[in-house]
């Protein structure tokens, strides 16, 4: 029955609805009177004066923009790996169960000390992950390059987040 899991999202959907009708307002603070350029560039004087806040913004915006390989991923499995839809998601799920492990795993071990060089660590590891991935003919070594790409990706999350 391929219906079955729309009917149970709607549902699921219609109750967060309901839910969300729930929710009561809270007083909105009076807004201030206008704004000047200073406040526009708040945010830009903040970063620039927190070097660890610029860094590793810096770090994680060079690592995204050049190591983005989930939109290559069904060129990716039908021309390399000769892999059918079945193959493809498993690609496409592997960076996903490779965070889901990690976080389990920062959620026991936290990073207390070294978090800039642990930063730098899971970059380099992302980046790794990314050239074993387009270097591999093999599903195997592709699916582990990508859930390991998907594990140092969630430690780079966590410590911006943290930031």
């Amino acid at each position: 029955m391929p219906s079955a899991p729309y009917g149970i999202m709607m549902v699921f959907w219609l109750f967060g609805a309901l839910l969300t009708g729930g929710i009561g307002r809270l007083q909105q603070a009076p807004v201030k009177n206008g704004g000047s350029s200073d406040d526009l560039f708040a945010g830009v004087t903040f970063v620039r004066s927190n070097p660890a806040i610029l860094g590793t913004i810096s770090l994680d915006l060079f690592a995204v923009l050049f190591g983005g390989v989930t939109a290559l991923l069904p060129i990716y499995a039908r021309d390399i790996l000769q892999t059918g839809p079945l193959g493809l998601g498993v690609l496409r799920a592997a960076p996903a169960v490779g965070a889901l492990l990690m976080t389990m795993v920062l959620a026991r071990h936290t990073i207390n000390r070294r978090v800039g060089l642990r930063m730098f660590q899971s970059v380099i590891v992302f980046g790794v992950a990314t050239v074993v991935f387009g270097l591999s003919h093999w599903m195997w070594l592709s699916a582990l390059a990508l859930a390991v790409l998907g594990a140092a990706d969630t430690i780079s999350v966590v410590i911006r987040f943290s930031l």
